[in-house]
């Protein structure tokens, strides 16, 4: 397919609203059916090209997106992380807090099932419309190929976190690509990480700087700077454990410094309070980079998030016992403005009394006093995949582990800092040590109880430094007892136990599959 250069990328305002209006409404609103629509059906090559059509059959997408993990099961590997903790009646997340996952673990088998429906949907419409343009390229506009190329570039886009999280769960990839193609095998992290880099190269060509669509810089709907970020990310771990090419720590520093020097262009900035980014008054803010928005007064279509409101509340208060920070974590964690925007202030002195689960209750997930409740498991929480604080982080360590540290680099790492501890804390530089391993600690707090310290754990090899000691050393319940961590580990925390098995019936189901 043919594609537009840089200079269809940035359009003026003006420019886009004449096109929008001339293609007959390209950003119009959605069906709840549009995660149920026949893709083929919508767009057939014989048709001319619709660039109405191809966006509708993209929302519809992003609808399927939602739909498929508006659950935890995506992200039940994250309660093996130090700062995550679950009470025990919850097996199959207890498996991953205590590190023996199963091949029977319900959540690995849904998460494998919904991402796969995901793939399945992605595949028939990036198929679809390149089928489409094709027949018609000859008699397309500039403007039908920009905005085709647009829509391309999301769904690789959206492709490339699901491939993602594939790898990163199970060590290996289901790379599901054109529509039909049956997998036979799984591909290798290595292959794995290739696919997905072709994919966002293609997304950072085609993406927008803002998308017309967008409720906010990164919300929705990806910019060319969440593409660049998405990258920064698997180049991360690609550089990381089990891969360990650690050349792609400069291509981590190089994307993300791009999005930190292009922060203008995309709109993304750190919000000055931390805590008004979990309340839904503040949803579509400058730091989310990539977001997945949802609506739960809206139940009929079922765009509502249910990872949030009740799931995070002891049963002690009517909730669901589910996602909590560990204790040890919370206690060693640094005092400050971040500290107190991340946990319920107001049940400090109530959780060490709990009956369910004596743990610190997350904000982040429980919400701000007064927003969420036990009864609101239909929520409109936002689900942020990428914040601007992850950019800068990724920037600091990336640079330093490549060997390229510079003032920038202590300066991305300072602008977290600024926000996350009291005023007049001083900034850090060369002589306080080394930067990798200080903006590593640094994500650890920045995005606690937010399904990414797992990952970094794990890319690190850091699992057993982590996970050997999690015993409470100073709460105390009212009796004066000393509070004992949930879920003692069983497993191994050695390398060969750091990815889950691929589900017993996914094997049985793909003889070419094995653990």
């Amino acid at each position: 397919m043919k594609n537009i250069k840089n200079k269809f990328r940035i359009l003026a305002p003006f420019w886009i609203s004449i096109l929008i209006a001339s293609c007959g409404g390209v950003i119009d609103d959605v069906s709840e059916d549009t995660a149920r629509i026949n893709i083929e059906e919508l767009i057939t090559p014989e048709a001319a090209i619709d660039l109405e059509g191809f966006n509708t059959a993209v929302q519809a997408v992003y609808s399927d997106f939602r739909l498929n993990t508006q659950l935890n099961d995506h992200v039940a590997p994250a309660w093996s992380g130090d700062d995550m903790a679950v009470v025990n009646v919850k097996a199959a997340f207890v498996e991953f807090d205590s590190r023996s996952v199963t091949e029977t673990n319900a959540r690995t088998l849904a998460t494998w099932r919904q991402l796969n429906n995901v793939l399945a949907l992605i595949a028939t419409t990036i198929n679809s419309i390149e089928d489409n343009v094709a027949e018609n390229i000859d008699d397309a506009s500039e403007e039908q190929l920009v905005f085709s190329n647009l829509y391309l570039g999301e769904l690789r886009f959206l492709r490339s976190l699901i491939f993602h999280q594939y790898v990163r769960v199970f060590g290996r990839g289901f790379l599901l690509v054109n529509a039909g193609q049956p997998v036979n095998t799984l591909a290798t992290a290595e292959e794995t990480y290739r696919q997905i880099e072709e994919d966002l190269l293609f997304a950072e060509e085609n993406l927008f700087n803002i998308h017309p669509d967008a409720n906010g810089p990164g919300a929705d709907r990806p910019n060319v700077g969440s593409a660049k970020a998405l990258l920064a990310r698997v180049y991360m771990d690609w550089a990381g454990f089990p891969v360990e090419d650690v050349s792609k720590y400069a291509l981590a520093a190089e994307k993300s410094l791009e999005v930190i020097q292009g922060s203008g262009t995309f709109g993304f900035d750190l919000v000055s309070d931390f805590e008004s980014l979990w309340s839904l008054s503040n949803q579509n803010n400058a730091e989310g980079v990539f977001i997945v928005e949802f609506n739960g007064e809206q139940q009929a279509d079922r765009q509502d998030n249910r990872k949030y409101g009740p799931v995070g509340f002891s049963g002690d208060d009517g909730g669901w016992d589910e996602t909590f920070s560990e204790i040890k974590f919370w206690e060693d964690f640094p005092e400050g403005p971040r500290k107190d925007g991340t946990f319920r202030a107001d049940l400090e002195d109530a959780w060490p009394n709990y009956v369910n689960i004596s743990q610190p209750v997350y904000t982040k997930i429980a919400g701000p006093e007064g927003e969420l409740n036990t009864s609101a498991f239909n929520t409109s929480r936002t689900d942020y995949y990428i914040r601007y604080s992850d950019v800068l982080l990724m920037f600091a360590e990336a640079s330093s582990r490549a060997g390229q540290e510079s003032p920038l680099s202590w300066e991305a790492l300072n602008q977290v800092r600024r926000r996350a501890y009291p005023s007049g804390t001083p900034d850090l530089g060369p002589g306080d040590g080394d930067l990798a391993e200080i903006a590593f600690d640094e994500r650890k707090w920045e995005f606690a109880g937010e399904w990414i310290r797992w990952y970094d754990l794990v890319r690190t090899k850091k699992v057993q430094e982590a996970l050997s000691d999690r015993a409470p050393r100073t709460t105390r319940n009212a009796s004066g007892d000393l509070l004992e961590e949930e879920n003692p580990i069983t497993g191994s925390l050695e390398t060969d136990n750091y990815f889950a098995p691929i589900p017993a019936d996914i094997v049985s189901e793909n003889p070419g599959f094995e653990n």
